[in-house]
C-alpha cells in the first residue's frame, strides 16, 4: 500500500452572478483538486480553494498547482498515504508553512486513508457529534432591496441564519443592514462581516449603530493584522467579536486569545492548512469556550464535503455558510450537489468524503485545457 501519484489540476468555474464582497468581487472560482492514487488503484480526492485578492493568502492557483507537483509530490510518492501525519510534518519541514497547498495535499491523504479503511472521512478524525450541520445564508454586496430580497427568500427556505457581507461604505452598510433586519423581522439571527476593511475610526462610529439591528456576531470589521483595534473595539461593543482575517493559524489564535481579542472565529479548512491544522485550531478555542462559525473559501461538493465531515465532530458551532459555494456555481463537480434542507446541511454518507468525482465534470473545469 504506496502512493503511487499526486494530480494538482487547477479549475475555472464560473458563478451564477459575480459576488462582491468587502476586499473585491469573484465572478470564477479558480480553485485546485488534488488526487493521490495508490498502487491498489485506490484515490483520494480534496479541494483547495485560494482567494488572491484576500489579504492573508499569498497563495494562488499557479503556485499551489506548481507547488505540488513539484516540491511535494516527491516527498510523497512511493510512502504508506495512512502515514497522514508523518507525511505532513516531512512537508512542513521541507518545503514550508503554505496553508493551501498543505490543505490539498493532507486533506486527500485523509479521503484516501478513509477509503482504504473502508469508512466515512468523520470516523477517522474522532466520530460525528451531528447528523447534520445547522446552515447559515451569506448575502454578498448588493443594492439594499436586493440583499434585503435574498436574505428574505433565504429565510423562506428555512435559513435561521443570515450572515450579511459588508464593508464598502459604513454608512451605506448601516442602510443596508437595516434593510435586511426589516425584511426578515426580529427572531432570525444576523451576523455581519467587513473583510477587515473599516479603519478602526469607521468601525468606532459606525458598529455601535448598527447594534440597533441586533447582530449576533461582528466578524472582522477591520485588518486582520490589527490586533490592538480589534481588542479595543471589544471592549467598547456590546456584541460578541469574530475573527477570519486575523486568525490563519493556531499561533494567530493563540495571540487572539492573549490580548482578549475576540470572542469566536471563523474556520475554513484551506486558510488554516487542512482537516489536521484546524482540527489544531478548533481544540484550543473550545478550551476557552470560544464559538466558531463554519465556513470555505467557496468550493464544490469536494471542498462542501470535506469540511462538512470536519465539522461534524467538533463542538461549540454557529450555524454556518460553509455549503454555499457549490450551490452558486455554474455546474459542480459531481452530477448531484448535496443541499441544505430546511436552514440543515446532511453529512455526506458513504466511504471517504462520500463523493465522487464526475470525470466529464472534471474535464469540462479544467482550467489548463481552456
Amino acid at each position: 500500500m504506496t502512493i503511487r501519484s499526486i494530480e494538482a489540476i487547477p479549475i475555472a468555474i464560473r458563478e451564477t452572478t459575480e459576488r462582491e464582497v468587502g476586499y473585491g468581487k469573484i465572478s470564477v472560482r479558480r480553485n485546485v483538486i488534488v488526487l493521490i492514487h495508490d498502487d491498489s488503484g485506490v484515490s483520494g480526492v480534496a479541494e483547495t480553494a485560494p482567494i488572491p485578492i484576500r489579504w492573508g493568502c499569498e497563495e494562488t492557483q499557479e503556485t499551489i498547482v506548481s507547488t505540488i507537483q513539484n516540491y511535494m509530490a516527491p516527498l510523497l510518492v512511493g510512502e504508506d498515504p495512512t502515514r497522514c501525519n508523518f507525511l505532513m510534518d516531512r512537508i512542513h519541514d521541507r518545503v514550508g508553512d503554505l496553508p493551501y497547498a498543505s490543505t490539498g495535499v493532507g486533506d486527500a491523504l485523509l479521503d484516501l486513508s478513509a477509503r482504504l479503511a473502508g469508512v466515512p472521512l468523520y470516523r477517522l478524525i474522532g466520530g460525528k457529534r451531528r447528523d447534520s450541520i445547522p446552515a447559515g445564508w451569506s448575502v454578498s454586496i448588493k443594492p439594499e432591496a436586493e440583499m434585503a430580497a435574498e436574505a428574505a427568500k433565504a429565510v423562506s427556505l428555512g435559513y435561521q441564519w443570515i450572515k450579511v457581507k459588508i464593508g464598502k461604505n459604513p454608512r451605506q452598510d448601516s442602510r443596508r443592514l437595516s434593510a435586511i433586519r426589516e425584511a426578515i423581522g426580529e427572531d432570525v439571527a444576523i451576523h455581519i462581516d467587513m473583510n477587515g476593511q473599516y479603519s478602526y475610526l469607521d468601525a468606532l462610529e459606525i458598529l455601535p449603530q448598527m447594534e440597533l439591528c441586533r447582530p449576533r456576531l461582528i466578524e472582522q470589521p477591520v485588518a486582520g493584522w490589527d490586533i490592538r483595534s480589534m481588542k479595543s473595539l471589544r471592549m467598547k461593543l456590546k456584541t460578541p467579536l469574530m475573527a477570519d482575517e486575523s486568525c490563519r493559524s493556531y499561533r494567530d489564535l493563540q495571540n487572539l486569545i492573549a490580548n482578549d481579542a475576540a470572542d469566536a472565529i471563523v474556520l475554513k479548512l484551506a486558510k488554516h492548512g487542512g482537516i489536521r491544522e484546524t482540527q489544531k485550531i478548533a481544540d484550543l478555542a473550545a478550551s476557552y469556550g470560544m464559538m466558531m462559525y463554519p465556513s470555505i473559501h467557496y468550493s464544490t461538493s469536494i471542498g462542501v464535503s470535506a469540511s462538512a465531515h470536519f465539522y461534524a465532530t467538533i463542538p461549540n458551532i454557529t450555524p454556518g455558510s460553509f455549503h454555499q459555494g457549490a450551490a452558486l456555481f455554474e455546474h459542480d463537480l459531481i452530477k448531484i450537489t448535496p443541499e441544505a434542507e430546511k436552514g440543515y446541511f446532511p453529512i455526506p454518507e458513504g466511504i471517504g468524503i462520500g463523493l465522487t468525482i464526475d470525470p466529464e465534470l472534471l474535464e469540462r473545469a479544467r482550467a489548463d485545457k481552456k
